[in-house]
């Protein structure tokens, strides 16, 4: 998969493991689901690669490891699973989240902070297209505006 011009490809695994956990987030996270645990995630910057790896299962199992041993001893004899993937991400690390053009409302470039942004961007991006209050103040919302790198007037918030 090549990335787009101007975007930042970081390729990144994430785990799952068979066991019910706590949430808990520390440069790396540890989320419950349905059939488990998911754990993660590595990030690799240039690696367009999106096939599974033993190699980041086991840098998963470390990083948890050095943060929750515990949890990541109850782990150790549980086969993982995974899925790996490319991140898309902004020539600034920003997201965008905003109208592109009439009609045409975005949001991407989350990088790895999906989990942490998309919620409240997704409000943002829908307040928008609503015509509504954003519950995103506007400096932070032009943080994340399509148009920032354009010359000229922002797009309307």
């Amino acid at each position: 998969m090549a990335a787009a011009a101007g975007a930042d490809a970081r390729a990144g695994e994430l785990c799952c493991a068979r066991r019910p956990v706590p949430a808990a987030a520390w440069g790396g996270y540890v989320v419950p689901a349905r059939d488990g645990v998911l754990f993660g995630a590595t990030h690799d910057r240039g690696d367009t690669g999106s096939d599974e790896r033993a190699n980041d299962h086991a840098r998963n199992r470390a990083t948890l490891a050095a943060v929750l041993p515990g949890l990541a001893a109850r782990l150790d004899d549980v086969p993982l699973t995974g899925q790996a993937g490319v991140r898309a991400s902004t020539p600034d690390r920003q997201p965008i989240a905003g109208l592109l053009a009439p009609g045409l409302y975005a949001l991407t470039g989350l990088g790895g902070r999906g989990f942490l942004f998309a919620p409240l961007l997704a409000e943002h991006v829908a307040a928008l297209a609503l015509g509504a209050p954003s519950p995103v103040p506007r400096p932070a919302a032009a943080l994340v505006d399509p148009m920032r790198w354009t010359p000229g007037p922002a797009s309307p918030m």
